[in-house]
């Protein structure tokens, strides 16, 4: 992967394009056996990592073994083995322009009428 990258947060880095060309060898995503749960699979793509359930997957940067799944208890130290690893991949991220979250504030205005809803918001 030669593909040029600018430092984002940490230890992540984004790639400008929208297009990575890789060495025939490299395989910067996670590889899982072809019979892994597929709420584990799905749970992995939801987070934007590239999952590869086929017969290469042993050989890509991480792959978690039916033994290594047995000892993670959650979801949240599935995530963590994967961050703590210093093995390569590749990652869509789930917000877009470089964000590392998003934030979103509903009401339900069905219930209220335009007065009510600002004098809760500006205690009037």
């Amino acid at each position: 992967m030669e593909e040029p990258t600018e430092s984002w947060y940490g230890s992540y880095r984004v790639l400008p394009g929208r297009t990575l060309q890789l060495r025939p060898h490299e395989r910067p995503f996670v590889g899982v056996p072809a019979d892994t749960s597929s709420t584990i699979v799905s749970f992995l793509q939801e987070q934007g990592y590239i999952v590869d359930t086929g017969a290469e997957a042993p050989h890509c940067s991480i792959f978690l073994s039916p033994a290594s799944l047995a000892v993670l208890q959650n979801q949240f130290e599935l995530i963590d083995f994967i961050e703590t690893s210093s093995a390569p991949l590749v990652r869509f991220w789930r917000w877009p322009s470089g964000t590392r979250s998003a934030c979103c504030v509903t009401g339900d205005l069905d219930a209220l009428s335009l007065t009510d809803y600002a004098a809760r918001v500006f205690a009037l």
